[in-house]
């Protein structure tokens, strides 16, 4: 891969990966399809881990106006 590739990927995602991404491989001798494979999953790995997260905490959430809610019902009988 080119330096310019490797700019025009940094554009596009806002960062890069290291050598350690590809088991040591220097980079200038990854392909750009097999960078942007990576990058991509990356990227998804990084965003279904933040909707894991938003998820867990909405269902803690309502979790806790569940309980509320119970426990209003139960003082009021």
């Amino acid at each position: 891969m080119t330096e310019k590739d490797l700019e025009e990927i940094k554009q596009k995602y806002g960062f890069t990966l290291r050598p350690s991404a590809f088991n040591g491989k220097p980079i200038k001798y990854v392909s750009r399809k097999e960078y942007e494979e990576k990058i991509n999953k990356v990227c998804n790995q990084i965003f279904e881990d933040d909707s894991k997260k938003e998820q867990e905490k909405i269902e803690k959430e309502l979790r806790k106006k569940q309980n509320a809610s119970l426990r209003k019902q139960k003082m009021s009988c």
